[in-house]
């Protein structure tokens, strides 16, 4: 499949779903989630696979009411050196054990420490397995940090 745009160009769709009214998601399993879709019709210079290249970005996070979710995938097309495609992607779900047994893992305060503990996976593919492959999994940490909206250690 080819496709191309107006040279330059970048699309970029963000849509949102959920409420910060916590009364709203009570029967809600997702809290929240939001997906972007981001398109880069050219660009040329790289010095990995061909040198022309168009680029297709879908993300997805989410937030439940038992842990977190991010993932990724693009899809790239050669515009150059014979053509051709390929893509790469990783999903990492996360399992919050305070969310799920209804503990507290925190240590330290509400404005600078660990308010959470998950057991964090991550899974990595590209179009050749051979190629790109990984399966991990460990531990995770939701922090707590002045200036910071959220952080995250996996």
């Amino acid at each position: 499949m080819r496709w191309r745009l107006i040279s330059g160009a970048l699309l970029w769709i963000c849509a949102a779903q959920g409420s910060a009214n916590a009364q709203e998601t009570d029967h809600s399993f997702f809290l929240w989630s939001q997906n972007s879709i981001s398109v880069l019709p050219y660009g040329s210079g790289f010095t990995v696979d061909s040198s022309e290249q168009a680029a297709l970005t879908f993300e997805h996070s989410h937030a439940s009411l038992i842990g977190d979710m991010y993932l990724f995938i693009d899809y790239y097309e050669y515009l150059n050196d014979g053509g051709g495609n390929n893509w790469y992607g990783e999903i990492g779900p996360r399992l919050s054990l305070g969310k799920v047994f209804g503990e507290d893992f925190s240590i330290g305060s509400s404005s600078f420490g660990v308010t959470d503990v998950l057991i964090a996976t991550q899974y990595e593919r590209g179009s050749d397995a051979d190629e790109a492959e990984a399966a991990l999994i460990g531990a995770g940490f939701d922090l707590a940090l002045p200036n910071f909206s959220f952080a995250q250690l996996n």
